[in-house]
């Protein structure tokens, strides 16, 4: 996106996204006494993906970037200074 001088400026909207992968079971049928066991293919908990994105009120141009590591103040500083 390009962002032009004082007067030219663009509102843009940004925000950070987690999408994980793992299911979450709310509820199931088994005999009284009995284990619950259901087979899963899904990541651990901790594994998801993390992206930053930002899109222009005006325009609706989008810019998405995907997060390395954690996310925290430094990254989304980096991620602003990028949008500039």
């Amino acid at each position: 996106m390009e962002v032009s001088g004082k007067s030219g400026g663009k509102v843009i909207l940004a925000d950070e996204a987690h999408f994980r992968a793992d299911a979450e079971l709310e509820a199931k049928w088994v005999l009284r006494g009995e284990q619950t066991m259901v087979d899963s293919t899904s990541p651990s908990y901790g594994e998801k993906a993390r992206y930053c994105s930002a899109v222009c009120r005006e325009t609706g141009e989008m810019e998405l970037t995907e997060l390395q590591g954690n996310g925290n103040s430094g990254t989304s500083v980096a991620y602003l200074k990028q949008l500039r």
